[in-house]
């Protein structure tokens, strides 16, 4: 018996790869309790275990590496398969799984590869052999997951994020790379949505860079990829800032495992009446971050802040960016991104009830 952990719609090529193995498939569907998924795995009769990342929003890097590490230890005939569609290797969540002896994955892009890494989990063919260049050994994989770490330390990683679509997330990543380079680092854009912004600026302005191979635009001093097939390849550059635009929250592609790896995460919201209440699904979905309004007026920035509660700490307003790739100077980018302040101790999350948000009339 093979058990989907995620949605049924995440996996449905998993039945037909099933059968040709003679196997029977069943899904947990929308997982919110490690506890309770333990329980199911340990005591059904499962030989293999999918686990889709994206679908475990529950989950940090660490997480992920010691539920696989206890499942294997108190079930060591389960095969465990880790499904990230699309993510990277060097992934610190991917690496926490081959840390503790994970040996199988499955993140292609599409059906056919997904499809074909399964079946060779099934034959138990392992698909990290050709990272490590052979079946590693306990120490052979920490020495490659501390080679990896080291080689990362220099460079961070951003996430920005819209609390709704067309509110200024895309303009506020760019303008966070500019703000980086004027200041003396290294840095790039990633499209992590599917809105194509990058390829249309790559065929809109004649003076534009275009390498199609790895997916990258140069446009006015900006480097902006857009393939997220070769994000292997690009964090190979080692820029000191890698700005990762996730669109909207909204986006059915968004994925919170992803956001939430990332070492600063910024959400983009709007101060209209019919923007603040989309800040519900941020504030359930998202417990930790900085926040960025988008057109909001002086008069207007005193009342958010009232309604900021005990996010208010962490809560800024941009100006006025009709370009987004004319820079406007914005000094809280650096409090938040290059000299982020010292983590303090949680809070308790409060919650935001919609009608607080309509006594703030617009």
């Amino acid at each position: 018996m093979i058990l989907f952990v995620g949605e049924n719609d995440k996996g449905y090529f998993v039945p037909e790869i099933a059968e040709k193995y003679d196997e029977k498939c069943s899904f947990s569907g929308f997982v919110s309790d490690l506890d309770s998924l333990s329980k199911r795995i340990l005591q059904g009769s499962y030989s293999t275990v999918i686990l889709h990342l994206p679908s475990l929003v529950i989950m940090d890097y660490q997480n992920i590496g010691n539920f696989c590490k206890n499942i294997s230890i108190a079930n060591g005939n389960i095969r465990l398969v880790v499904m990230a569609e699309g993510y990277n290797i060097n992934s610190k969540i991917i690496q926490a799984a081959i840390g503790v002896g994970v040996r199988f994955f499955m993140l292609g892009v599409n059906a056919a590869t997904l499809k074909k890494e399964l079946s060779d989990a099934l034959d138990d063919k392992t698909n990290i052999e050709e990272i490590f260049g052979q079946l590693p050994t306990e120490n052979q994989r920490d020495k490659k997951k501390d080679e990896i770490e080291s080689s990362f330390t220099s460079s961070k990683t951003v996430a920005v994020i819209g609390s709704m679509h067309r509110i200024g997330t895309t303009t506020q990543a760019l303008q966070i790379v500019k703000h980086l380079i004027l200041s003396g680092f290294t840095a790039c854009y990633i499209q992590l949505n599917s809105s194509n912004y990058v390829q249309s600026v790559g065929e809109f302005y004649t003076d534009a860079v275009v390498d199609d191979n790895i997916g990258l635009v140069k446009y006015q001093n900006l480097e902006m990829y857009y393939r997220q097939e070769r994000i292997s390849d690009i964090l190979s550059k080692n820029y000191n800032y890698y700005v990762y635009d996730f669109g909207s929250i909204q986006d059915m592609g968004f994925t919170l495992v992803q956001y939430l790896e990332k070492d600063i995460k910024i959400v983009v919201c709007g101060s209209k009446s019919n923007e603040l209440p989309h800040m519900q699904n941020v504030f359930k979905t998202i417990s930790s971050s900085e926040y960025i309004f988008s057109f909001t007026s002086e008069s207007d920035q005193k009342e958010i802040l009232g309604l900021m509660e005990d996010k208010k700490p962490h809560t800024y307003f941009s100006g006025y960016v009709p370009d987004p790739f004319s820079y406007s100077p914005t000094p809280f980018y650096d409090k938040i991104i290059i000299k982020p302040a010292k983590s303090e101790t949680p809070t308790e999350k409060k919650g935001f009830s919609l009608f607080g948000w309509r006594k703030y009339g617009k």
